[in-house]
């Protein structure tokens, strides 16, 4: 379940990119 949407600030999509990640690995 990838989601791309762009948020206000770059370091909040990064935040999420990290948190996806660790769900796919969890």
């Amino acid at each position: 379940m990838i989601i791309d949407i762009p948020p206000a600030n770059p370091i909040e999509h990064l935040y999420i990119v990290v948190i996806m990640k660790w769900l796919f690995l969890i």
